[in-house]
Protein backbone atom coordinates (compact mmCIF):
# COMPACT_ATOMS: atom_id res chain seq x y z
CA UNK A 1 0.00 0.00 0.00
CA UNK A 2 2.93 2.34 0.63
CA UNK A 3 4.07 1.75 -2.91
CA UNK A 4 0.66 2.78 -4.18
CA UNK A 5 0.76 5.98 -2.16
CA UNK A 6 4.17 6.81 -3.56
CA UNK A 7 2.89 6.13 -7.05
CA UNK A 8 -0.09 8.41 -6.60
CA UNK A 9 2.14 11.25 -5.46
CA UNK A 10 4.45 10.79 -8.43
CA UNK A 11 1.74 10.16 -11.05
CA UNK A 12 -1.36 12.26 -10.39
CA UNK A 13 -2.98 10.84 -13.53
CA UNK A 14 -3.28 7.44 -11.83
CA UNK A 15 -6.54 6.83 -10.00
CA UNK A 16 -7.03 3.96 -7.57
CA UNK A 17 -10.36 2.50 -6.50
CA UNK A 18 -10.71 -0.50 -4.27
CA UNK A 19 -12.34 -2.32 -1.48
CA UNK A 20 -12.62 -5.79 0.03
CA UNK A 21 -9.14 -6.71 -1.08
CA UNK A 22 -9.61 -5.57 -4.67
CA UNK A 23 -7.72 -2.65 -6.09
CA UNK A 24 -8.62 -1.10 -9.45
CA UNK A 25 -6.06 1.16 -11.02
CA UNK A 26 -7.06 3.56 -13.80
CA UNK A 27 -4.41 5.45 -15.69
CA UNK A 28 -5.76 8.70 -17.15
CA UNK A 29 -3.71 10.25 -19.95
CA UNK A 30 -4.39 13.94 -19.90
CA UNK A 31 -1.67 15.14 -22.20
CA UNK A 32 -1.34 14.91 -25.95
CA UNK A 33 2.04 13.18 -25.79
CA UNK A 34 2.20 9.57 -24.60
CA UNK A 35 5.54 8.48 -23.10
CA UNK A 36 6.77 5.13 -24.20
CA UNK A 37 7.16 3.46 -20.82
CA UNK A 38 4.71 5.02 -18.41
CA UNK A 39 2.15 2.25 -18.33
CA UNK A 40 4.70 -0.57 -18.18
CA UNK A 41 6.79 1.12 -15.47
CA UNK A 42 3.75 1.91 -13.37
CA UNK A 43 2.68 -1.70 -13.55
CA UNK A 44 6.18 -2.96 -12.67
CA UNK A 45 6.34 -0.58 -9.72
CA UNK A 46 3.12 -2.05 -8.37
CA UNK A 47 3.61 -5.72 -9.10
CA UNK A 48 7.40 -6.20 -9.28
CA UNK A 49 9.03 -3.49 -7.21
CA UNK A 50 12.78 -3.18 -7.74
CA UNK A 51 15.34 -3.39 -5.07
CA UNK A 52 18.00 -0.78 -4.84
CA UNK A 53 20.51 -3.16 -6.46
CA UNK A 54 18.21 -3.50 -9.39
CA UNK A 55 17.91 0.22 -9.93
CA UNK A 56 19.29 1.74 -13.05
CA UNK A 57 22.14 4.06 -12.20
CA UNK A 58 20.84 6.45 -14.85
CA UNK A 59 17.35 6.47 -13.46
CA UNK A 60 15.71 8.84 -11.09
CA UNK A 61 15.37 8.32 -7.38
CA UNK A 62 12.71 5.67 -7.83
CA UNK A 63 14.71 3.71 -10.42
CA UNK A 64 12.17 4.23 -13.20
CA UNK A 65 13.60 5.36 -16.51
CA UNK A 66 11.19 7.76 -18.14
CA UNK A 67 12.08 8.83 -21.62
CA UNK A 68 9.76 10.48 -24.11
CA UNK A 69 9.38 8.73 -27.42
CA UNK A 70 11.20 10.34 -30.31
CA UNK A 71 7.95 11.09 -32.15
CA UNK A 72 4.86 12.08 -30.21
CA UNK A 73 1.53 10.52 -31.21
CA UNK A 74 -0.90 13.13 -32.43
CA UNK A 75 -4.44 11.79 -32.49
CA UNK A 76 -5.62 14.69 -34.63
CA UNK A 77 -3.20 14.16 -37.54
CA UNK A 78 -3.66 11.93 -40.59
CA UNK A 79 -1.87 8.62 -40.93
CA UNK A 80 1.01 8.99 -43.35
CA UNK A 81 3.46 6.56 -44.94
CA UNK A 82 6.76 7.28 -46.58
CA UNK A 83 5.68 5.45 -49.76
CA UNK A 84 2.24 5.16 -51.41
CA UNK A 85 0.14 2.15 -50.54
CA UNK A 86 0.26 -0.53 -53.22
CA UNK A 87 -2.44 -3.12 -53.82
CA UNK A 88 -2.31 -6.25 -55.96
CA UNK A 89 -5.71 -5.49 -57.52
CA UNK A 90 -7.26 -2.24 -58.82
CA UNK A 91 -9.15 -0.12 -56.31
CA UNK A 92 -12.90 -0.69 -56.62
CA UNK A 93 -15.61 1.83 -55.72
CA UNK A 94 -19.28 1.20 -54.99
CA UNK A 95 -20.35 3.37 -57.96
CA UNK A 96 -18.75 3.50 -61.42
CA UNK A 97 -16.58 6.49 -62.13
CA UNK A 98 -18.63 8.97 -64.21
CA UNK A 99 -17.27 11.34 -66.77
CA UNK A 100 -18.81 14.77 -67.22
CA UNK A 101 -21.39 15.01 -70.00
CA UNK A 102 -21.69 18.17 -72.06
CA UNK A 103 -24.12 20.64 -70.54
CA UNK A 104 -27.74 20.65 -71.68
CA UNK A 105 -30.48 23.04 -70.61
CA UNK A 106 -34.20 23.62 -71.24
CA UNK A 107 -36.22 26.43 -69.70
CA UNK A 108 -39.45 25.86 -71.64
CA UNK A 109 -38.48 28.46 -74.25
CA UNK A 110 -35.08 27.31 -75.47
CA UNK A 111 -33.47 23.88 -75.65
CA UNK A 112 -29.69 24.05 -75.98
CA UNK A 113 -26.67 21.83 -75.45
CA UNK A 114 -23.80 19.87 -77.00
CA UNK A 115 -23.92 16.41 -78.56
CA UNK A 116 -20.82 14.23 -78.98
CA UNK A 117 -20.66 11.53 -81.62
CA UNK A 118 -24.06 9.85 -81.91
CA UNK A 119 -25.22 11.24 -78.57
CA UNK A 120 -28.84 12.28 -77.91
CA UNK A 121 -30.81 14.34 -75.41
CA UNK A 122 -34.40 14.04 -74.15
CA UNK A 123 -36.58 16.63 -72.43
CA UNK A 124 -40.17 16.53 -71.20
CA UNK A 125 -42.47 19.34 -72.30
CA UNK A 126 -46.03 20.13 -71.15
CA UNK A 127 -47.65 22.98 -73.16
CA UNK A 128 -49.81 25.51 -71.36
CA UNK A 129 -51.71 26.54 -74.49
CA UNK A 130 -53.32 24.47 -77.24
CA UNK A 131 -52.29 25.60 -80.70
CA UNK A 132 -49.62 25.63 -83.38
CA UNK A 133 -46.05 25.53 -82.02
CA UNK A 134 -42.93 26.29 -83.98
CA UNK A 135 -39.52 24.79 -83.10
CA UNK A 136 -36.77 26.85 -84.78
CA UNK A 137 -33.37 25.17 -85.23
CA UNK A 138 -29.88 26.64 -84.93
CA UNK A 139 -26.44 24.99 -85.02
CA UNK A 140 -22.79 25.94 -84.50
CA UNK A 141 -21.81 24.85 -88.04
CA UNK A 142 -23.96 24.37 -91.15
CA UNK A 143 -21.66 21.51 -92.10
CA UNK A 144 -23.04 19.49 -89.19
CA UNK A 145 -26.51 18.05 -88.67
CA UNK A 146 -28.90 16.76 -86.02
CA UNK A 147 -32.34 15.19 -85.89
CA UNK A 148 -35.20 16.60 -83.81
CA UNK A 149 -38.42 14.76 -83.14
CA UNK A 150 -41.40 14.88 -80.79
CA UNK A 151 -43.22 11.91 -79.25
CA UNK A 152 -46.56 12.22 -77.46
CA UNK A 153 -47.69 10.38 -74.33
CA UNK A 154 -48.97 7.50 -76.48
CA UNK A 155 -45.46 7.06 -77.98
CA UNK A 156 -46.64 8.35 -81.35
CA UNK A 157 -44.19 10.45 -83.36
CA UNK A 158 -45.71 13.84 -84.19
CA UNK A 159 -42.82 15.32 -86.17
CA UNK A 160 -39.31 14.35 -87.24
CA UNK A 161 -37.02 16.87 -88.91
CA UNK A 162 -33.31 17.25 -89.64
CA UNK A 163 -31.66 20.62 -89.16
CA UNK A 164 -30.74 20.59 -92.86
CA UNK A 165 -34.26 19.69 -94.09
CA UNK A 166 -35.84 23.14 -94.25
CA UNK A 167 -35.14 26.82 -94.71
CA UNK A 168 -35.66 28.39 -92.29
CA UNK A 169 -34.64 25.34 -90.27
CA UNK A 170 -37.38 24.12 -87.97
CA UNK A 171 -40.66 22.25 -87.67
CA UNK A 172 -44.29 23.15 -86.94
CA UNK A 173 -46.67 20.98 -84.93
CA UNK A 174 -50.00 21.29 -83.11
CA UNK A 175 -49.77 20.52 -79.37
CA UNK A 176 -52.47 20.22 -76.71
CA UNK A 177 -52.50 22.06 -73.40
CA UNK A 178 -51.61 19.90 -70.36
CA UNK A 179 -50.44 16.91 -72.39
CA UNK A 180 -46.91 15.55 -71.91
CA UNK A 181 -44.51 15.38 -74.85
CA UNK A 182 -40.92 14.18 -75.20
CA UNK A 183 -38.52 16.35 -77.19
CA UNK A 184 -35.52 14.45 -78.55
CA UNK A 185 -32.36 15.80 -80.18
CA UNK A 186 -29.97 13.28 -81.77
CA UNK A 187 -26.60 13.95 -83.35
CA UNK A 188 -25.97 12.75 -86.88
CA UNK A 189 -22.15 12.89 -86.57
CA UNK A 190 -20.54 9.44 -86.91
CA UNK A 191 -17.20 10.43 -85.37
CA UNK A 192 -17.39 9.79 -81.63
CA UNK A 193 -15.31 12.91 -80.96
CA UNK A 194 -17.33 15.32 -83.12
CA UNK A 195 -19.33 17.87 -81.13
CA UNK A 196 -22.56 19.49 -82.29
CA UNK A 197 -23.81 22.57 -80.47
CA UNK A 198 -27.54 23.01 -80.98
CA UNK A 199 -30.17 25.58 -80.02
CA UNK A 200 -33.89 24.93 -80.50
CA UNK A 201 -36.27 27.82 -79.81
CA UNK A 202 -39.84 26.99 -78.79
CA UNK A 203 -42.37 29.48 -80.17
CA UNK A 204 -45.57 29.33 -78.13
CA UNK A 205 -48.97 30.42 -79.54
CA UNK A 206 -50.79 33.36 -78.01
CA UNK A 207 -53.93 32.94 -75.95
CA UNK A 208 -57.23 33.47 -77.78
CA UNK A 209 -58.03 37.18 -78.12
CA UNK A 210 -61.40 38.91 -77.88
CA UNK A 211 -61.89 41.61 -80.54
CA UNK A 212 -62.40 44.99 -78.91
CA UNK A 213 -63.18 48.36 -80.51
CA UNK A 214 -63.63 46.65 -83.89
CA UNK A 215 -59.88 46.43 -84.50
CA UNK A 216 -57.21 43.73 -84.50
CA UNK A 217 -53.57 44.79 -84.23
CA UNK A 218 -50.50 42.70 -83.59
CA UNK A 219 -47.25 41.22 -84.83
CA UNK A 220 -46.54 37.82 -86.29
CA UNK A 221 -43.53 36.45 -84.39
CA UNK A 222 -42.67 33.13 -86.03
CA UNK A 223 -43.12 30.95 -89.11
CA UNK A 224 -46.58 29.30 -89.45
CA UNK A 225 -47.97 31.26 -86.51
CA UNK A 226 -51.75 31.55 -86.21
CA UNK A 227 -53.25 34.25 -83.99
CA UNK A 228 -56.84 33.51 -83.02
CA UNK A 229 -59.62 36.02 -82.28
CA UNK A 230 -63.27 35.71 -81.33
CA UNK A 231 -65.65 38.33 -82.68
CA UNK A 232 -69.30 38.79 -81.72
CA UNK A 233 -71.28 40.74 -84.32
CA UNK A 234 -73.13 43.63 -82.63
CA UNK A 235 -75.60 43.97 -85.53
CA UNK A 236 -76.82 42.11 -88.57
CA UNK A 237 -75.61 43.44 -91.89
CA UNK A 238 -72.66 43.91 -94.23
CA UNK A 239 -69.27 44.04 -92.47
CA UNK A 240 -65.96 45.05 -93.94
CA UNK A 241 -62.56 43.81 -92.72
CA UNK A 242 -59.89 46.15 -94.11
CA UNK A 243 -56.26 44.93 -94.05
CA UNK A 244 -53.16 47.03 -93.38
CA UNK A 245 -49.50 46.05 -92.94
CA UNK A 246 -46.22 47.70 -91.93
CA UNK A 247 -44.25 46.24 -94.88
CA UNK A 248 -45.90 45.62 -98.26
CA UNK A 249 -43.12 43.16 -99.13
CA UNK A 250 -44.49 40.80 -96.49
CA UNK A 251 -47.87 39.11 -96.24
CA UNK A 252 -50.37 37.55 -93.85
CA UNK A 253 -53.59 35.58 -94.20
CA UNK A 254 -57.11 36.19 -92.88
CA UNK A 255 -59.61 33.42 -92.14
CA UNK A 256 -63.12 33.68 -90.70
CA UNK A 257 -65.63 30.95 -89.92
CA UNK A 258 -68.94 30.71 -88.08
CA UNK A 259 -69.91 28.71 -84.99
CA UNK A 260 -70.34 25.60 -87.16
CA UNK A 261 -66.76 25.95 -88.45
CA UNK A 262 -68.07 26.83 -91.91
CA UNK A 263 -65.60 29.01 -93.78
CA UNK A 264 -66.92 32.45 -94.68
CA UNK A 265 -63.67 34.12 -95.75
CA UNK A 266 -60.09 33.09 -96.57
CA UNK A 267 -58.05 36.02 -97.86
CA UNK A 268 -54.55 37.52 -97.84
CA UNK A 269 -53.28 41.03 -97.21
CA UNK A 270 -52.84 41.43 -100.97
CA UNK A 271 -56.64 41.20 -101.30
CA UNK A 272 -56.79 44.41 -99.23
CA UNK A 273 -59.87 43.26 -97.30
CA UNK A 274 -62.94 41.08 -97.01
CA UNK A 275 -66.67 41.91 -97.09
CA UNK A 276 -69.05 39.64 -95.19
CA UNK A 277 -72.63 39.50 -94.05
CA UNK A 278 -72.79 38.64 -90.36
CA UNK A 279 -75.66 38.06 -87.94
CA UNK A 280 -76.25 39.95 -84.72
CA UNK A 281 -74.94 38.30 -81.50
CA UNK A 282 -73.32 35.40 -83.37
CA UNK A 283 -69.72 34.46 -82.51
CA UNK A 284 -67.17 34.17 -85.29
CA UNK A 285 -63.67 32.71 -85.21
CA UNK A 286 -60.92 34.74 -86.90
CA UNK A 287 -57.36 33.59 -87.64
CA UNK A 288 -54.53 35.90 -88.70
CA UNK A 289 -51.73 33.68 -89.98
CA UNK A 290 -48.17 34.04 -91.26
CA UNK A 291 -47.61 33.92 -95.03
CA UNK A 292 -44.43 35.84 -95.91
CA UNK A 293 -41.99 37.38 -93.43
CA UNK A 294 -42.99 38.41 -89.94
CA UNK A 295 -45.12 41.52 -90.45
CA UNK A 296 -47.18 43.73 -88.18
CA UNK A 297 -50.86 43.80 -89.07
CA UNK A 298 -53.78 46.16 -88.50
CA UNK A 299 -57.29 44.99 -89.39
CA UNK A 300 -60.18 47.41 -88.95
CA UNK A 301 -63.81 46.30 -88.94
CA UNK A 302 -66.50 48.37 -90.60
CA UNK A 303 -69.77 47.85 -88.72
CA UNK A 304 -73.11 48.52 -90.43
CA UNK A 305 -75.46 51.22 -89.19
CA UNK A 306 -78.89 50.45 -87.83
CA UNK A 307 -81.78 50.60 -90.29
CA UNK A 308 -83.44 54.00 -90.14
CA UNK A 309 -86.87 55.33 -91.06
CA UNK A 310 -87.08 58.29 -93.42
CA UNK A 311 -88.95 61.19 -91.83
CA UNK A 312 -89.59 64.20 -94.01
CA UNK A 313 -88.16 64.47 -97.50
CA UNK A 314 -84.37 64.12 -96.97
CA UNK A 315 -81.89 61.27 -96.44
CA UNK A 316 -78.44 62.24 -95.09
CA UNK A 317 -75.49 60.12 -94.12
CA UNK A 318 -71.87 59.03 -94.68
CA UNK A 319 -70.14 56.09 -96.29
CA UNK A 320 -66.93 55.34 -94.39
CA UNK A 321 -65.74 51.91 -95.52
CA UNK A 322 -65.58 49.72 -98.62
CA UNK A 323 -68.85 47.96 -99.55
CA UNK A 324 -70.74 49.78 -96.81
CA UNK A 325 -74.53 49.69 -97.13
CA UNK A 326 -76.83 52.10 -95.27
CA UNK A 327 -80.45 50.95 -95.26
CA UNK A 328 -83.59 53.08 -94.86
CA UNK A 329 -87.34 52.46 -94.84
CA UNK A 330 -89.55 54.94 -96.67
CA UNK A 331 -93.37 55.02 -96.66
CA UNK A 332 -94.95 57.59 -99.06
CA UNK A 333 -98.00 59.48 -97.85
CA UNK A 334 -99.95 58.97 -101.06
CA UNK A 335 -99.71 57.19 -104.36
CA UNK A 336 -97.91 59.34 -106.87
CA UNK A 337 -94.77 59.80 -108.95
CA UNK A 338 -91.77 60.69 -106.80
CA UNK A 339 -88.44 62.27 -107.74
CA UNK A 340 -85.16 61.35 -106.01
CA UNK A 341 -82.33 63.88 -106.31
CA UNK A 342 -78.84 62.53 -105.47
CA UNK A 343 -76.58 65.03 -103.78
CA UNK A 344 -72.92 64.34 -102.84
CA UNK A 345 -70.16 66.31 -101.13
CA UNK A 346 -67.41 65.23 -103.56
CA UNK A 347 -68.12 64.64 -107.24
CA UNK A 348 -64.90 62.62 -107.52
CA UNK A 349 -66.56 59.93 -105.41
CA UNK A 350 -69.87 58.17 -105.93
CA UNK A 351 -72.48 55.91 -104.34
CA UNK A 352 -75.18 53.56 -105.57
CA UNK A 353 -78.86 54.15 -104.90
CA UNK A 354 -81.22 51.15 -104.83
CA UNK A 355 -84.97 51.24 -104.22
CA UNK A 356 -86.85 47.97 -103.47
CA UNK A 357 -90.53 47.21 -103.04
CA UNK A 358 -91.95 44.84 -100.42
CA UNK A 359 -91.26 41.91 -102.77
CA UNK A 360 -87.57 42.91 -102.89
CA UNK A 361 -87.92 43.85 -106.54
CA UNK A 362 -85.65 46.65 -107.76
CA UNK A 363 -87.45 49.82 -108.83
CA UNK A 364 -84.31 51.98 -109.09
CA UNK A 365 -80.63 51.01 -109.28
CA UNK A 366 -78.39 53.91 -110.22
CA UNK A 367 -75.33 55.91 -109.23
CA UNK A 368 -75.13 59.37 -107.71
CA UNK A 369 -73.69 60.74 -110.97
CA UNK A 370 -77.12 60.52 -112.62
CA UNK A 371 -78.32 63.32 -110.34
CA UNK A 372 -82.01 62.27 -110.19
CA UNK A 373 -84.56 59.55 -110.99
CA UNK A 374 -88.38 59.30 -110.90
CA UNK A 375 -90.62 56.39 -109.92
CA UNK A 376 -94.30 55.74 -109.10
CA UNK A 377 -94.92 54.70 -105.48
CA UNK A 378 -98.04 53.53 -103.61
CA UNK A 379 -99.16 55.47 -100.59
CA UNK A 380 -98.90 53.62 -97.26
CA UNK A 381 -96.59 50.89 -98.63
CA UNK A 382 -93.10 50.53 -97.13
CA UNK A 383 -90.12 50.67 -99.47
CA UNK A 384 -86.48 49.84 -98.76
CA UNK A 385 -83.72 52.23 -99.82
CA UNK A 386 -80.06 51.12 -99.89
CA UNK A 387 -77.17 53.59 -100.16
CA UNK A 388 -74.04 51.65 -101.17
CA UNK A 389 -70.40 52.73 -101.30
CA UNK A 390 -69.14 52.83 -104.87
CA UNK A 391 -66.05 55.03 -105.37
CA UNK A 392 -64.22 56.50 -102.42
CA UNK A 393 -65.93 57.57 -99.22
CA UNK A 394 -68.41 60.42 -99.16
CA UNK A 395 -71.32 62.18 -97.55
CA UNK A 396 -74.67 62.11 -99.32
CA UNK A 397 -77.81 64.26 -99.27
CA UNK A 398 -80.82 62.78 -101.08
CA UNK A 399 -84.01 64.82 -101.56
CA UNK A 400 -87.43 63.24 -102.12
CA UNK A 401 -90.24 65.21 -103.75
CA UNK A 402 -93.47 64.73 -105.67
CA UNK A 403 -92.74 64.84 -109.35
CA UNK A 404 -94.36 67.64 -111.29
CA UNK A 405 -94.20 67.80 -115.03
Amino acid sequence: MDKIKELLQEYPAVKVFGGAGIIIIIIILTVSTIYSVEVENIWNRLVHPKTESQSDPNSGDDGIVVQPSETPFDAGSEFETEEPIETEEPIETEKPIETEKPESSFDGKELRGTLIGEDSREETYVPQQTGIYRFDFDIDSVKKNYLFYIIDSADEELTSKYYSDSDPAGTTVTLESGREYTLIVKSEESDEYDEVEYTITVNVPDAINIVEDNEMKGKIRYVDQEIEYVYTAPKSGIYRFDFDINDVNQNYGFYLCDEKEEELSNKEYYNEGSTLELEKDKEYKILVFQKEGLPEYDISIGVPNDIKKVTGNKIKGKLKYTDQVNTYYYTPIKTSTYKFNFGINDVNNSYNFVLLNKKKEELINTTSGNEERTVELKGGERYEIQIKQDTGYCSYNIKIALYKE
